[in-house]
């Protein structure tokens, strides 16, 4: 069959499919399909994939009464006769969200042309038995096809739902958190550390400082630097090297720490250990512990008793340092007041910030409030207090401190920004709890979609940071091409951590900075520039009569906003030279 025949005997089928053949058309395909059994072939395998698609679609759009048949547009249809399923699934995503979730009653699906219910009447004829009437032997292979098609492609979607689904539901098991630090640093390659990240088995290579882990059991366990420790489950850990001091209450009784010369068996206590290269020291200094070496061996400690294990011989009495033992209550107390000095600070910095040029809105959530107050000097005129729907107030993220959480589906906070801005800066500090949610909204203007200039700034399910801006035309097919994204880099890592994020909207390069915790991590070119006319913004959420289905509303706690009417030289400068030359690898490289 040669290429001009095979695009022909395609076009013919696409016709077809989309309900538009011809008379002439139709007189053609009902020849070809009587005496051509390879055009039969792939006629059916056609036709079987396109009806399995209508039905994903109808699926997809929750419309159970609606005909497969009925409901494919003729973009999809092309889609599927070229090949182009990429171009297939993009669709099907915008239809999805373009549309509600549930379509309380279908519309009557309009009528297909009579030529082509000819066609699929004289398609039966030739595919089916008459009554009575045996298949024929050149159609048997063709039905059993379009059986065997279904099979499959029902088997690759169950698989695929079940991966999907285990996924979803069987995510790596937290073992402990990381509640707190003092002075801590990390070995390199493990800077992302943060206090209030969740850590399943990884193994922790703390430089120096000091590190608390609170365990599922309940169990506390601070680090002293240099430290390798690994949590394996609620109940086991194992340290190859460094100091720690652990707490256990009487429902983590059993907790054992490994180490390469022996194992701890906690018998509800508190207890010290010093691994080193020669051998593990251990201290009880609480309740009593058991301490196994590495021929199984047991020795009992009770207060004031210590034990040293080593490779060099069978284990040695040694004198018991109590000095060696971080009270939980005394590592608190010196928390609190690196905090207080910290905020001391902080509060320093924020009367210099609060006078800067083009600081329109700061809104501070480390204080209670009936309602955010605007403390920019400049924006006083621009900005007024933020009305708060909802949301209430959570612990900060420095002691004797408070955030502002959002967590409900109508839990928001309303603003108004009069006045247009060329250029813009969004800043916003924030504590991510989940991500089961649509979007995370981090802050939007109400009229997004409606208004030229208007914006959507959130964090996707899967990660990636967005920011849509409404161009002077919008329609539904704009939505893709004003949307600027950087890859998936927000993690589950990264829930329950202090994150700043910012995004820098520069009109006179037309470009769209993407920043998180100072760092560049993605540039988008901006080639829709509009001026930016925020309005009504809601920060923390999202409603719109054109917004698509799902949940958007932020699963967190918010610390600071911010909003400059140009471009913020604060955040900018300090993105290091070395930074933005990482970003920009890292951009190129994606």
């Amino acid at each position: 069959m040669t290429t001009t025949t095979l695009d022909r005997h395609s076009r013919l089928i696409e016709q077809f499919l989309k309900g538009a053949i011809t008379e002439e058309e139709a007189t053609e395909l009902l020849a070809l399909i009587s005496k051509e059994p390879n055009l039969r072939s792939l006629l059916v395998r056609s036709w079987s994939v396109d009806l399995l698609l209508r039905e994903k679609f109808a699926m997809e759009k929750e419309v159970r009464s609606v005909s497969p048949l009925d409901i494919m547009d003729a973009e999809i249809e092309s889609a599927i006769m070229s090949g182009r399923f990429d171009d297939l699934d993009r669709y099907v995503e915008i239809q999805r969200k373009a549309n509600p979730i549930v379509v309380p009653q279908a519309p009557a699906p309009e009528p297909k042309p009579a030529l082509y219910h000819r066609v699929v009447d004289s398609l039966r004829g030739v595919l089916l038995p008459r009554e009575n009437e045996p298949l024929s032997e050149s159609v048997v292979p063709f039905v059993w096809c379009v059986c065997g098609l279904f099979l499959v492609l029902s088997v690759v979607l169950i698989v695929i739902q079940f991966t999907v689904n285990r996924e979803e539901k069987e995510p790596l098991p937290v073992v402990a958190r990381i509640t707190d630090m003092i002075d801590a640093t990390w070995q390199h390659g493990q800077d992302d550390y943060k206090a209030g990240m969740e850590l399943t088995s990884d193994e922790i290579a703390l430089q120096s400082g000091e590190v608390k882990l609170l365990f599922g059991s309940g169990a506390e366990v601070i680090l002293q630097g240099p430290c390798s420790f690994m949590p394996i489950d609620a109940s086991h850990a194992v340290c190859r090297q460094g100091r720690l001091s652990a707490h256990l209450p009487k429902r983590a009784k059993g907790m054992e720490v490994s180490t390469p010369f022996g194992t701890v068996i906690d018998r509800s206590t508190a207890f010290t250990l010093d691994v080193t290269k020669q051998g593990h020291d251990v201290q009880c200094v609480e309740g009593h512990i058991d301490v196994k070496d590495t021929a199984g061996v047991l020795n009992r400690l009770t207060p004031g008793m210590a034990l040293r294990l080593s490779s060099l011989g069978p284990p040695q009495t040694i004198s018991f340092d109590p000095k060696s033992y971080i009270v939980p209550d005394h590592f608190e107390q010196r928390v609190l007041s690196r905090d207080r000095a910290l905020l001391a600070g902080k509060r320093e910095e924020q009367k210099q910030l609060d006078a800067t040029q083009g600081l329109i809105l700061r809104y501070d959530c480390s204080e209670r409030q009936k309602q955010l107050i605007n403390h920019a000097s400049y924006g006083q005129n621009i900005v007024g207090p933020g009305r708060l729907f909802g949301a209430d107030w959570s612990s900060g993220e420095l002691r004797e401190t408070h955030s502002l959480r959002i967590k409900k589906t109508t839990d928001r906070v309303e603003f108004d920004v009069s006045g247009t801005m060329t250029s813009m800066t969004l800043v916003a500090r924030v504590k991510i709890n989940k991500l089961e949610n649509q979007a995370n909204v981090l802050l939007a203007s109400n009229d997004f979609m409606l208004a030229p200039g208007t914006f959507l700034w959130q964090i996707n399910r899967d990660g990636r940071i967005q920011l849509q801006i409404t161009p002077e035309e919008s329609t539904e097919s704009d939505r893709g091409r004003m949307s600027y994204d950087t890859l998936p880099v927000v993690t589950n890592r990264m829930l329950g951590t202090w994150i700043t994020f910012a995004v820098i909207i520069d009109a006179e390069s037309k470009v769209i900075r993407h920043f998180m915790d100072g760092r560049l991590i993605k540039s988008c070119t901006w080639d829709k520039t509009v001026p930016i006319r925020p309005g009504t913004c809601t920060l923390g959420n999202f409603t719109s009569a054109r917004a698509s289905a799902g949940k958007r509303n932020f699963n967190g706690c918010f610390s600071e906003v911010r909003i400059y009417d140009r471009l913020d030289t604060f955040q900018s400068d300090r993105v290091t030279k070395t930074q933005r030359k990482q970003g920009e690898q890292d951009e190129s490289n994606n």
